[in-house]
């Protein structure tokens, strides 16, 4: 989804190296109902990097067969509220508040696509995260360079 909008995922497992800023994924189990009712997953777009998926909840959703698409498109949804730096939802697309019957029984074979709107919003956020990096990175991988002839001189 996020390919046909020309954007890359370079996704890394737990213990790699992760580039500043990176999202996390947390697969969440046994997530008591009351905690977020009726969500598969929630981000954290204010904080900036969390996304937690309720996996046992998105499981029980769709037959084990669209698993795997249904997952797809909530990762896909939260991914997008990290990048656009908000918790708001379009009208259209994957960034429905609420799918319907019809889009659920479509996803194994008709992906979402996102709203105009939204593509405009990832791409700000994409530049918004690529500046804060770019501030919060120190130059010479963190190592501060002294030039000692000028010591030497005074």
């Amino acid at each position: 989804m996020f390919a046909k909008i020309g954007v890359e995922i370079d996704w890394r497992s737990l213990g790699t190296s992760c580039p500043a800023r990176a999202l996390v994924v947390s697969l969440e189990t046994q997530e008591p109902d009351r905690f977020f009712p009726h969500a598969f997953a929630y981000a954290q777009p204010y904080e900036g990097t969390h996304i937690h998926v309720f996996y046992d909840r998105v499981q029980k959703a769709v037959g084990p067969s669209r698993v795997r698409y249904l997952l797809a498109h909530v990762l896909a949804h939260e991914i997008t509220h990290m990048l656009e730096g908000t918790v708001r939802h379009s009208e259209t697309g994957i960034m429905k508040a609420h799918w319907d019957v019809e889009e659920y029984t479509d996803l194994h074979w008709k992906p979402l696509e996102f709203a105009p709107e939204d593509i405009d919003l990832i791409y700000l956020g994409l530049a918004s995260r690529a500046r804060t990096v770019a501030l919060e990175t120190p130059r010479n991988g963190g190592r501060i360079g002294i030039d000692t002839r000028a010591l030497e001189a005074n």
